[in-house]
């Protein structure tokens, strides 16, 4: 349970932002407690009249928000859960910071460009002129104004993998005899974010309703698996072509350490023309002498055993003709119920308190 005082500082803290809203003339809606922490909205209003035009609030409260001094600032440090969410939103997301020695509310608009990474977590930075008051106000106007860049969820699906693949345990220089297996703790590495850690979300549109195309799972997984292969010094080409068409991905160490990587998608209608053509061809074009075939799943029939079966059995069947390994890997990116709605749950990432 909270500690009254913690409970006092929270309600402090939504008053205060509350109050710093209506000032500008603003509509402020407190939002229910939700799972990573949007937890209210601001409107702004024109002439007396709501414009439709709003902002979500991430509000913070506590000391431990000011205790990363950075020049004339602070840094806030989340985790990759939240940044998921946060940048997939549909609407821009503002962090609010309440010090409750000063009664202060400090402000930043979290963007893609805004995020850093330490080798733990992601961080931003909140500046200390960003004082939530009337001096805010055509700053916060020009955020809710704003329209969020075509392909929004793009930049936030690079981001979520760049900082899954920095924060995760390092992934070290693979051995000559153990390429494959290194190239397959890349495939290991884009399933568990998507699986275990909330990278699903920036596969699906802003309401969680439709699936993002294949060029989204690409991006995503081109982002991961860039910053692994920057840090083991492993040369990673997208989309190279022999001559008989592209494959997504070719890594390699010198002559002798090559691998592709073939994402698809399990609904698309060339699922086997790629287990068993188009990566074949490039695997003897390239002689390259091993591939993995990833297809991602979005719903329960993607992961229909008959389908499953094909892939499976197309790709041994390659094997078999050949002696060269295409290692079929499913990935479920279907949506996951939310860790506090889990029997064992644990306190959500975006629970108020002062250890926001």
């Amino acid at each position: 349970m909270r500690r009254p005082e913690t409970e006092t500082v929270v309600h402090r803290a939504v008053a205060t932002a509350a109050l710093g809203f209506t000032s500008m003339g603003w509509a402020f809606r407190e939002q229910p407690a939700l799972d990573l922490g949007v937890d209210a909205l601001a409107e702004e209003v024109h002439d007396g009249f709501l414009t439709g035009r709003l902002i979500a609030l991430v509000i913070k409260a506590g000391r431990a928000f000011f205790s990363k001094p950075d020049g004339d600032g602070w840094l806030y440090g989340g985790r990759n859960e939240e940044l998921s969410y946060w940048l997939s939103y549909s609407l821009p997301v503002v962090l609010l910071a309440h010090h409750p020695d000063t009664g202060l509310t400090y402000w930043q608009h979290l963007t893609p460009d805004a995020v850093t990474y330490s080798s733990s977590s992601w961080e931003i930075r909140i500046p200390a002129e960003h004082v939530l008051g009337a001096d805010a106000r055509q700053a916060l106007t020009a955020i809710a104004r704003g329209t969020r860049p075509r392909g929004h969820w793009a930049a936030a699906a690079r981001t979520v993998a760049r900082a899954e693949a920095i924060t995760s345990a390092p992934v070290g220089q693979p051995s000559p005899e153990g390429f494959r297996d290194w190239v397959g703790t890349l495939v290991d590495r884009f399933q568990h974010a998507v699986e275990n850690s909330d990278l699903w979300r920036v596969l699906w549109d802003d309401k969680l309703v439709k699936p993002r195309n294949e060029l989204i799972v690409h991006a995503s997984a081109a982002a991961m698996w860039n910053s692994l292969c920057e840090l083991a010094d492993i040369d990673m080409s997208r989309e190279p072509d022999a001559g008989r068409g592209p494959v997504d991905f070719k890594f390699s160490a010198g002559w002798h350490r090559r691998a592709l990587i073939e994402v698809k998608l399990l609904s698309s209608s060339k699922l086997l023309q790629g287990a068993d053509a188009q990566l074949p061809q490039y695997l003897a074009s390239e002689q390259v002498s091993c591939a993995y075939y990833v297809c991602v799943g979005f719903t329960d029939r993607d992961f229909r055993p008959e389908r499953l079966a094909l892939v499976t059995g197309t790709c041994a069947a390659y094997e078999a003709r050949t002696g060269c390994p295409v290692i079929p890997r499913f990935i479920d990116a279907r949506p996951k119920p939310s860790a506090s709605r889990l029997p064992t749950a644990v306190k959500s990432p975006g629970s108020r308190g002062s250890a926001r």
